[in-house]
């Protein structure tokens, strides 16, 4: 019978695994982060309105966000393509972290989702892996908020308004 209820004995593993979580919590932050930038609002505000939002739910907020105050397509096309590419290695980051680990009698230490057949957990060079992909997409998108595409779009579309008033 499997042991589902024995935690991996190898600590560096286990600190992987860790590194992921903590990944993917930073790449929704920025997420917040994003949409306070875009809609214009106070941290607090942004924080109270995304509080216990994970990344499909802030990701829909972000993409509705970006289509009331950013008109250039080109500039949603390129947040777009960051979103999926996050959203791809959420969805890895959520097999690894939600699907049943668990010890086989003859010790090897597999992950099951659900109907699907069990496989050897991934080793710790493929879940750092993960982490990097994570914060690396992470620290992509608050560069673009911060002084990149959507920092630009944002000030050209205020200069528009001024130009207008």
């Amino acid at each position: 019978m499997a042991d589902i209820l024995r935690l991996p004995h190898d600590l560096l593993l286990v600190a992987s695994v860790g590194r992921v979580a903590i990944a993917g919590a930073k790449l929704e932050y920025v997420l917040r982060l994003t949409i306070k930038t875009i809609a214009g609002l106070a941290l607090s505000k942004a924080r109270t309105d995304t509080k216990g939002k994970t990344f499909g739910p802030l990701r829909a907020k972000l993409e509705k966000t970006a289509k009331i105050f950013i008109s250039d397509e080109g500039v949603r096309a390129k947040l777009d393509e960051i979103l999926s590419r996050a959203g791809d290695m959420v969805e890895r980051r959520n097999r690894l972290i939600h699907d049943i680990s668990y010890y086989t009698k003859q010790g090897k230490f597999l992950l099951k989702e659900d109907n699907n057949p069990a496989r050897l957990y991934p080793t710790k060079t493929e879940i750092n892996a993960i982490a990097n992909d994570l914060l690396r997409i992470a620290k992509e998108l608050n560069s673009a908020r911060k002084t990149g595409f959507i920092f630009e779009a944002l000030a050209k579309a205020e200069v528009g308004l001024k130009k207008n008033s």
